[in-house]
């Protein structure tokens, strides 16, 4: 039996697509959306066209996977399909390597090449919705002049040694709030994809909103979707608040390319911001029976993996 993906797209040029399927690929695979599962192994003719019907990205591809998104989802981006050993037609490849580049670059990582020269432009609203269609998660809401893949103005560092607490782990990166203002602090995540998590309570529902741990960590060049695989596998966030209280979120919990539940750094409670014994920031997790995790007020994220 042979396959076929076709991916009409609202995108008018290579630039918009590129911007909006960076999240999509990387050196060797290409994960689009379909109505169906593809067999493991199987080799998949696929097309994705721009608005005006003409080809971007097409050729052949052997699936390595199809994962479902959900019932919730459109009929047509259902299950996203992974394929690996790709051939492409034509101007393809040209195309490919571009889409590589912007990933790059939106990664924070130097380009493979140096054969496109690619525009430092925002990604405006409209695209940014088109994105999130694409994307993942239906919790996940777009924001107006929202960039998903912005290079957050947070401290960075690299510890040298292992880290001396409970949670062990080789440590790789720090990302830091504590030396931010409150205002800094919200600016680094204002142009993220925003999510909501709905908490109950004795009160009643408490709605949480801010950015997916997946973002905040793609903006600090952590390794998620398409490249959480090999050792980031075994990933970890060791979430700490000012009262030095800390929880662990595995990177796959984190991460709504590989995990339905969603985890965020909420900044606003029932639309409201954080009242001061919670915010600025609060990590809160769906579906979490007990709301241990829940660290409040929160100062630093430390990416580990496991030994």
């Amino acid at each position: 039996m042979s396959y076929a993906i076709s991916v009409p797209t609202p995108f008018n040029d290579i630039s918009e697509l590129a911007e909006n399927f960076a999240s999509r690929v990387d050196d060797e695979r290409l994960m689009l959306p379909h109505g169906d599962v593809v067999p493991e192994g199987e080799w998949v003719q696929f097309a994705v066209t721009l608005a005006d019907g003409s080809a971007a990205l097409s050729g052949l591809g052997r699936c390595t996977g199809s994962y479902d998104n959900g019932e919730e989802r459109e009929p047509e981006h259902r299950f996203d399909v992974v394929m690996d050993s790709l051939q492409f037609e034509e101007m393809a490849q040209i195309y490919f390597e571009r889409i590589l580049q912007v990933r790059a670059a939106q990664m924070g990582e130097e380009p493979q090449t140096g054969e496109v020269d690619l525009p430092d432009e925002p990604i405006d609203a409209e695209a940014e919705a088109q994105e999130m269609a694409y994307a993942g998660s239906d919790e996940v809401i777009p924001v107006a002049a929202a960039e998903a893949d912005v290079a957050m103005d947070v401290a960075m560092e690299v510890p040298v040694a292992a880290p001396e607490d409970e949670f062990g782990g080789e440590a790789t990166q720090a990302v830091s709030f504590d030396e931010l203002s409150e205002a800094e602090g919200a600016a680094a995540l204002a142009d993220l994809p925003r999510a909501q998590v709905t908490v109950p309570g004795e009160a009643g529902p408490s709605l949480y909103e801010g950015p997916p741990l997946a973002y905040v960590m793609r903006a600090a060049g952590l390794p998620v979707g398409m490249r959480a695989h090999g050792d980031p596998m075994r990933g970890f966030l060791v979430v700490r608040g000012a009262d030095g209280y800390a929880a662990v979120v595995s990177a796959v919990e984190a991460d709504k390319d590989l995990h339905r539940d969603v985890a965020i750094l909420a900044d606003t409670l029932d639309g409201q911001p954080l009242p001061e014994r919670e915010g600025p920031r609060r990590l809160v997790i769906a579906d979490d029976i007990k709301p241990w995790r829940s660290v409040r007020q929160v100062v630093t994220m430390d990416y580990r993996l496991a030994d």
